[in-house]
């Protein structure tokens, strides 16, 4: 998604800085003709939340994924202007430095809420980025203090269907962590699913970090990432399989 909005992360500079522009309009079409789920008889697939309310709005827009992103990023912004949060949020911005790790900032309260309204009114977000909240005070998270912070939304996820995410890089060691803000996962199980009906699987093992973890400790590791698979048979537990370095 960052890629199809030409914005740059760390995480993508191997495409805007080192991939020529022919490969680049490949893959950004490639990518724009991505669904943004799948669902079978009993299973779903998606980045990161499967949420009805997101998958009604995508299911029932004849847009393209990034008309759809934009009419939703349009609309919501139409609204925090008329409330006048849109003002509040920037004066609050103005008055606090949230790159200072030194120093945690006051929380700000219409910054977190515009926030939030930008990510849950905007359909592509959610089922891309999952589900967020204001949090209860400001965590420091990716270099900068966060105001908002997601939550496990498959805490609230009975349906019958299976649901298989990545997105939240996850660790297959219980003592250890890729990400700063408040754990996701509480006390379930490197491997295990999650949710009241334990529905839910989050394959992502962080392989995005490698490149990483080769700087820390060297190309031979040993590594705390890894990538990983989901098979799933009828009648059978799934089952997790790990690259095998």
């Amino acid at each position: 998604l960052n890629i199809l909005r030409e914005s740059r992360k760390p995480d993508n500079a191997w495409f805007f800085e080192d991939t020529d522009p022919r490969t680049q309009d490949e893959i950004m079409r490639f990518i724009a003709e991505r669904p943004l789920g799948l669902e079978g008889a009993g299973l779903r697939i998606v980045h990161a939340c499967w949420d009805a309310d997101s998958i009604a709005a995508a299911r029932g827009s004849d847009l393209g994924l990034m008309d759809l992103f934009h009419e939703a990023e349009a609309a919501v912004s139409e609204a925090l202007h008329a409330e006048g949060l849109t003002e509040a949020a920037a004066q609050e911005k103005s008055r606090v430095t949230v790159t200072n790790d030194k120093e945690r900032p006051a929380m700000q309260h219409a910054l977190g809420k515009s926030e939030v309204r930008k990510q849950m009114g905007n359909p592509v977000k959610v089922l891309t980025s999952g589900i967020e909240r204001v949090a209860d005070e400001p965590f420091w998270a990716n270099g900068k203090w966060r105001f908002t912070q997601r939550v496990p939304w498959w805490d609230d996820y009975d349906d019958e269907g299976m649901v298989i995410v990545g997105h939240y890089w996850r660790s297959r060691h219980p003592d250890h962590s890729f990400v700063d803000e408040p754990g996701l996962f509480g006390d379930a199980g490197p491997t295990d699913p999650v949710g009241p009906a334990q529905r839910v699987m989050c394959i992502d093992y962080s392989i995005g970090r490698r490149s990483l973890e080769r700087t820390e400790v060297g190309t031979s590791g040993p590594f705390q990432s890894a990538l990983a698979a989901l098979r799933l048979r009828d009648g059978e537990p799934g089952e997790i399989m790990f690259s095998p370095v």
